[in-house]
């Protein structure tokens, strides 16, 4: 009969030794038990590799904080409590307002940098029991567990006046940094896994279009928020339509005036409606698809065909028509 397993180990000085242990029995000829065999190999390198390799599965490397995917484990386990133990809790969606500005200016080290000094603000401002996570860029996510919505509301309002007075400096500039935060309650009735993240995802950009550095809490029959998943629908609808490379580039002469041709072009779609099409170029008007895509309307199909255009040599006038009659097909 052999026995196996793991121990730690401390030696006269107080230092810790992680070792693998196995024993053996010592038998005679008859089989009856004369003694024991014992062995210990050290493994404290071995497990210190794999303790640094659990938590680098589930933290963040640059600011230590949880992952997005441990982030979600744990507010899985949060709903199954609050629908069948009756337990509160609740989820913010934070997204910085002007990383990106400290980014372009100054380089990414210094983004990290604040995005390593706002962890320390966050940290700071929530309980030890709450689970912060960078869910990637400069979007965070704090589950706030067995927290009633009055109070988590109370943290969101903190968190909100604690980066609004945070001022990130670097080489004489100073920059206000500011967040958006949506609330999810967690309760009873709440939906799946999927249906949180979405909502917190919606009311975090519901604050930020309504003038950044604000809160908004999620309701059921929340009209900002059915809105912003109507707008997320149609941006999906437009992107499949440049993808499936529904939209095309009409090009029609005029008469050439001096070295230069003129000329007028019109971005058309295929199988497409005049309301689909007006929707589109309301959503253009708004830069709505360059914020949440970073899709250039059309470049591909345009940029295309006026390479084509272009044998005519000098120079090339182009009007972009935009009528949504003159863009849908048929």
């Amino acid at each position: 009969m052999r026995s196996a397993g793991h121990a730690l180990l401390f030696g006269a000085a107080g230092q810790e030794c992680s070792v693998h242990h196995s024993a053996a029995p010592v038998l005679d000829p008859d089989g009856n038990a004369q003694g024991v065999v014992l062995v210990f190999r050290d493994v404290t390198e071995l497990r210190g590799l794999e303790r640094e390799m659990s938590y680098l599965a589930n933290h963040d490397a640059l600011t230590g904080l949880l992952n997005r995917r441990e982030l979600e484990t744990r507010l899985e386990r949060a709903i199954v409590s609050a629908r069948h133990e009756q337990r509160e809790h609740a989820l913010l969606y934070l997204d910085l307002d002007e990383f990106k500005v400290v980014n372009d200016t100054c380089g990414h080290l210094v983004g990290d940098e604040m995005l390593k000094q706002v962890t320390a603000l966050l940290r700071a401002g929530v309980r030890r029991s709450d689970a912060v996570a960078r869910l990637g860029g400069d979007e965070f996510g704090v589950l706030l567990e067995d927290c009633p919505a009055p109070r988590a509301r109370h943290t969101a309002e903190e968190l909100l006046r604690t980066l609004h007075d945070f001022h990130f400096s670097h080489g004489g500039q100073v920059f206000e940094v500011g967040v958006s935060i949506g609330l999810v309650p967690i309760g009873p009735g709440c939906g799946d896994l999927a249906q949180v993240l979405s909502a917190a995802d919606a009311a975090c950009y519901v604050a930020k279009d309504r003038g950044r550095n604000r809160l908004h809490e999620y309701e059921p029959d929340d009209t900002g928020v059915a809105q912003r998943h109507g707008e997320m629908q149609w941006i999906r609808r437009i992107h499949n339509a440049f993808e499936e490379r529904r939209f095309r580039l009409y090009y029609q002469a005029i008469k050439p005036l001096g070295d230069a041709v003129a000329g007028e072009a019109a971005q058309r779609t295929k199988g497409v409606s005049a309301a689909f099409v007006k929707e589109l170029m309301r959503r253009v008007a708004q830069a709505s698809i360059a914020r949440d895509g970073g899709t250039t309307v059309g470049s591909g199909d345009i940029s295309e065909a006026l390479d084509d255009m272009l044998f005519a040599g000098g120079n090339l006038n182009v009007k972009l028509l935009g009528g949504a009659r003159q863009m849908a097909d048929g």
